[in-house]
Parts: C-alpha cells; sequence; structure tokens
C-alpha cells in the first residue's frame, strides 16, 4: 500500500499594510488556500494582481524596505517556496520605515 505523502492545502490568512490595501481592493486581510509558501503566494496574485510586485523584486527577491513573517518567524527569502505551509498559517507582510 503506498503512501500519499501530498500535502492538503489549507487557510492561510495574509494581513497586508496598509499601503497595500488600495491593491486588495480595500482589504488588508485575505485568505488563501495553499500548501507551500510559493503557492500562497500565487494565490495571492490572482485576488490581488498588484501585491506581489510591491513584495518581491522581479528576481524574486523581498524587496528591501519589506518584512515578511510566517506565524512570526521573520522570512529573508522564499527560495523556490515549496516550503510546506502549516495548516491556519498566517502571513503577515509589513513596511519598513526609512529614513533618519
Amino acid at each position: 500500500k503506498s503512501r500519499d505523502t501530498t500535502i492538503e492545502p489549507s487557510m492561510i490568512t495574509i494581513l497586508l499594510p496598509s499601503q497595500f490595501a488600495d491593491l486588495a481592493s480595500g482589504k488588508r486581510t485575505l485568505q488563501v488556500q495553499a500548501s507551500t509558501l510559493g503557492e500562497a503566494f500565487e494565490k495571492l496574485d490572482e485576488i490581488a494582481p498588484m501585491v506581489r510586485s510591491q513584495v518581491f523584486e522581479n528576481s524574486g527577491a523581498i524587496r528591501q524596505f519589506v518584512g515578511l513573517f510566517v506565524d512570526g518567524r521573520h522570512l529573508t527569502e522564499i527560495g523556490d517556496g515549496r516550503q510546506p505551509i502549516p495548516t491556519d498559517s498566517k502571513i503577515v507582510i509589513v513596511m519598513s520605515v526609512a529614513g533618519g
């Protein structure tokens, strides 16, 4: 009997900074079904297409003044995006304040 190793998608909450609300029809909290971090951002792209370009460079790197947290853990990159994301995870996107 073979074991199915497919990860079932779960509901992921994505919290956007107020600066991105206009890009998501005024919403700051979105929910997507995903089993990996990359899939969560692909789903976000489907419902709020302009957000992804504000979070990531064309190269896929996280933009300089954007903070990305998954369940409170700060990410500095998402690599290939294949990392599984736990059920009911929360992705928080924050904008850093620049200046001095």
